[in-house]
């Protein structure tokens, strides 16, 4: 997320966009990385002197495999680095599946508690509720 707040120039809480959509910071801007609409993250004030698209590209996308739900999926520290440097290849991201779920629910929130137990529970929580456990 810092990365992401570094390219854009504003922190996560005080984001805005003016798109209705956008009113969730992460998941508006793992949408942009996935849909390859990078440049759209920068920082108004770098509009002088753009930095290297390829560059924004590889940052964003790292940060965006950085926020992936399963650690699995996560790069290591050396692996960021390495991509960093521009000597691993970053592919696209997937679209972070809690941010996804996360949006899609009208007017709910929905987590999925990190566990490798079977029997692991969701956290529900709507405006009109309070905060819930369910066995999947």
């Amino acid at each position: 997320m810092m990365v992401l707040e570094l390219v854009s120039g504003k922190r996560n809480s005080s984001h805005s966009t003016g798109d209705p959509g956008a009113a969730f910071y992460p998941y508006w801007a793992a949408k942009q990385i996935t849909e390859e609409n990078t440049l759209s993250l920068l920082d108004p004030r770098l509009e002088e002197a753009p930095p290297d698209e390829e560059e924004v590209t590889r940052v964003c996308r790292v940060a965006c495999w950085c926020i992936q739900d399963a650690e699995s999926q996560r790069p290591t520290m050396g692996q960021v680095v390495q991509a960093m440097e521009g000597s691993l290849e970053v592919n696209k991201p997937p679209l972070p599946l809690g941010l996804k779920i996360l949006m899609e629910e009208e007017g709910q929130i929905a987590y999925q508690l990190p566990s490798t137990d079977p029997s692991a529970s969701v956290a529900t929580y709507t405006s009109e509720e309070s905060v819930t456990l369910q066995g999947r």
